[in-house]
């Protein structure tokens, strides 16, 4: 097969197989999107993981003040987050005051946030499944849509009141880490990452949600583990023992050059300003 094409799934363009060494991509010609087929480009691990232990600690706090400082002085009443694991994020937005629910059917299998539960705040269930709880002035996706079936931001969007925000981090499909580990990225790990925006097609699929902007951002402190484990894939394929120790040890750099450079940080995201009625 020469020169295999087929369409973006965002903007319609044609999209070409970019080879990542172990493995094939597919890649949009015009907006850089990046859709995978797991039987060209196999994970390394079975499971998702929906991370653990200090380091998800801090990340959940550095993503709320991100948050907070996007919105700005904008009153933040009701939030709902889709995918929302045990409820750390939605618990900071709790304690603000506002009224928070959350929906994720595997609940990343860890203890919930108990005063959030006690309320019964959280569900085990899709966003579909969430049924009729009226619209929120902000809607959180965290790590979610590169998960979904489709690129489609629309059922996300329509929980937002009008004139109300949507905020979204995803791997980023134009990071320079893909660039420079190939099949050994460690967003590539996870079996249920199926798709990876760039800033391009992101802001495509906010505006063609209802969203009547889009901010698109690239946070350097998200996903810091990410630059390590990549580093460590890539020294495991080349054979070399202790990989994950190397890997750990040859972080700090990594992140430094991601404050050099924001095109280091493996991830994107986004505010996106609902249109009004």
């Amino acid at each position: 097969m020469s020169d295999p094409t087929r369409m973006c799934e965002v903007c319609g363009a044609s999209a070409n197989l970019r080879d990542v060494g172990r493995g094939s991509l597919w890649q949009c010609t015009a907006c850089s999107h990046v859709m995978r087929d797991l039987d060209l480009c196999a994970p390394r691990r079975a499971d998702a993981w929906g991370g653990s232990g200090i380091g998800e600690r801090v990340r959940v706090d550095r993503t709320y003040r991100r948050v907070r400082t996007l919105v700005r002085s904008a009153r933040v009443r009701r939030v709902l987050d889709v995918g929302c694991g045990d409820g750390a994020l939605l618990r900071r937005f709790h304690d603000d005051g506002a009224e928070v629910v959350g929906c994720d059917p595997g609940m990343l299998g860890r203890p919930l946030d108990a005063t959030l539960d006690a309320q019964g705040a959280l569900h085990a269930c899709t966003l579909d499944e969430l049924g009729d709880v009226g619209d929120f002035d902000l809607v959180l996706a965290v790590h979610v849509i590169e998960h979904l079936p489709t690129p489609n931001l629309q059922p996300l969007l329509n929980r937002v009141r009008p004139g109300g925000y949507f905020y979204a981090i995803t791997p980023a499909a134009d990071s320079r880490q893909i660039q420079r580990y190939g099949s050994a990225w460690w967003m590539l790990d996870d079996p249920t990452h199926v798709r990876f925006y760039s800033a391009d097609s992101l802001a495509r699929a906010a505006v063609a949600a209802g969203a009547q902007a889009a901010i698109i951002g690239r946070p350097r402190d998200d996903s810091l583990l990410c630059d390590g484990l990549s580093f460590s894939n890539s020294v495991s394929d080349r054979g070399v023992p202790l990989a994950t120790a190397i890997g750990l040890a040859a972080a700090a750099p990594l992140v430094v050059r991601r404050a050099v450079s924001a095109t280091w940080s493996p991830v994107i995201d986004v505010l996106a300003v609902r249109a009004g009625d």
